[in-house]
């Protein structure tokens, strides 16, 4: 069927959800601002940050929306645009249907109300938005890439409406606790689940047997499971990948990792399937096996100190690969970065509001904007001073296995994006100072750190610049505030509520190394 060709009549079962990967090459029939508008939003939409809502007769997609929540968080206001209905469904409702998801997507998020905009030339948008209770706040010029005469894009000027309107009121009335089925990632996007056909498709593809039952073995993200081979040899894991993780994220991730392998880091290589790839597609998931390594986790102080020289001699590795799309974002991130924790965390913030029933709840919500901004203020004169590169993202803890006291094995590349390498060491960082704050108090936390700092440069390539030096404990401050991404995944307020909870400590310590910035910068100093 070519969508863009046919006229169809739309059945009353018009679907209308956040958009998958695979939605896209069906979109760009008649859409052709696929690479330059829709993909980069559907990453975001991973993270909670953004989201691309879809209308469909399915597969087929007959009308877009994008909704931004960070651009306006300021505001307390998400951001609309980028809205389309295909020719063959215009004035069916469906651009009504479009809007009204969008709002109570935004309400759900703690956000009060939404914004968009529209050209003064078009009489008949605008007659929809007033009709929907939108109002004319200002008007402005908007530049808009478009291709000129050489199809190259250029800005073009718009002189464009700007509109508001009210959704404080948007949730559902049946039960203002409940989420949206499609308004949290883990729902429309779970993690897969061990089954009886998995297995088939894996035995068929991979050619290999196992003995006993093949056993789950967690993960936060993937499902990962171990396939033991008889007595003798370790096996092998499987790992299944959530249905956000796209072939080119695989193969980015398999090319990443065969180059650190083939530079004698103790990389794991995925085993070829029998077709020669490196991995398979079982319904909406990607699917690779790997061998088992036996290792202890990077947990303690003696394997930390060795562990994070081989960060330093990763990130050397990493910083000599040249940059993809698919290589330098991650699909959901454990990471807020400089530019966006403070917007986040005013998202955040109107969330916890939104349900915050007592004081103390209020002022968690106080205390992490207050954070926020103090971070983005300190972090200020480091700005565009921080080298960026790919970095493993989550080198911690079952991700890097010792035996013997040696790093047997580097795993799981999933939070491989671009970002200051001093993220990525601020986060080993992060993990070890609440070990540190437990045992030696804020006011003692600095010297252990400072001992895994010293490890790290000693192997760093190239040295650590003195920006990078004083921002690192600003960096680790805005770790405490990784949280804040996620609220906006979770299940129920109640889910919101026990990760606020759970990350209290983190955050009261965060604000305290921010108070005392200068010294921990001494500490840090070489």
């Amino acid at each position: 069927m070519n969508l863009a060709r046919s006229r169809i009549r739309v059945p009353a079962n018009v679907t209308i959800r956040p958009a998958r990967g695979a939605d896209l090459k069906l979109l760009a029939q008649w859409n052709p601002s696929i690479d330059r508008v829709v993909e980069p939003t559907l990453r975001r939409q991973n993270a909670g940050d953004a989201a691309v809502l879809l209308a469909l007769v399915e597969p087929w997609p007959v009308g877009h929306l994008l909704v931004d929540f960070v651009a306006l968080a300021r505001e307390n206001a998400a951001h609309l645009w980028h809205m389309g209905v295909h020719d063959s469904v215009i004035s069916r409702g469906i651009g009504s249907e479009l809007i009204a998801s969008a709002e109570r997507m935004s309400a759900e998020r703690g956000l009060r109300s939404s914004a968009l905009e529209v050209e003064t030339t078009n009489a008949d948008a605008l007659r929809l938005y007033q009709r929907l209770g939108y109002a004319i706040v200002g008007e402005r010029d908007e530049f808009w890439p478009e291709p000129d005469e050489r199809s190259e894009l250029q800005g073009v000027g718009h002189r464009c409406w700007l509109l508001r309107k009210d959704i404080s009121g948007a949730r559902s009335s049946s039960d203002r606790r409940e989420l949206s089925p499609w308004a949290r990632s883990p729902s429309w996007c779970p993690r897969p689940e061990l089954s009886p056909q998995l297995l088939a498709a894996v035995r068929q593809a991979h050619g290999i047997a196992w003995a006993g039952e093949p056993v789950d073995i967690g993960g936060s993200s993937n499902l990962n499971v171990r396939l033991r081979a008889a007595e003798g040899h370790a096996g092998h894991v499987l790992r299944v990948h959530r249905a956000w993780v796209t072939s080119d994220r695989l193969s980015a991730i398999h090319s990443v990792r065969r180059h650190l392998a083939e530079r004698g880091l103790p990389v794991v290589e995925p085993l070829a399937a029998r077709s020669g790839a490196g991995w398979i597609r079982v319904g909406e998931n990607l699917a690779e096996v790997e061998p088992f390594v036996e290792g202890e986790d990077m947990d303690r102080s003696e394997t930390l100190l060795a562990g994070i020289s081989w960060l330093a001699r990763l990130h050397a590795e990493l910083s000599r690969i040249p940059l993809t799309s698919a290589a330098a974002l991650a699909p959901t991130a454990n990471h807020v970065g400089a530019q966006l924790v403070l917007p986040t965390a005013r998202r955040a913030a109107a969330m916890i509001r939104s349900w915050a029933s007592t004081a103390d709840e209020k002022e968690v919500a106080a205390s992490i904007e207050n954070l926020a901004q103090a971070i983005s203020l300190a972090e200020g004169p480091y700005a565009g001073q921080l080298p960026r590169q790919l970095v493993h993202g989550d080198f911690w803890d079952n991700n890097v296995l010792f035996c013997d006291d040696k790093v047997a094995a580097i795993l799981d590349f999933d939070f491989m994006e671009e970002r200051p390498r001093i993220d990525d060491l601020a986060l080993v960082l992060y993990y070890a100072c609440t070990a540190a704050v437990e045992s030696h108090g804020t006011a003692g936390a600095p010297q252990p750190l400072a001992a895994l700092l010293r490890a790290y440069a000693d192997a760093a390539s190239p040295p650590l610049s003195e920006a990078e030096q004083l921002d690192l404990p600003i960096a680790i401050a805005r770790t405490c505030l990784h949280f804040t991404r996620h609220l906006a995944q979770r299940v129920s307020w109640e889910e919101q509520r026990q990760v606020v909870e759970a990350n209290l400590s983190e955050l009261a310590w965060g604000a305290a190394m921010i108070h005392d910035l200068e010294r921990w910068q001494e500490a840090f100093a070489q």
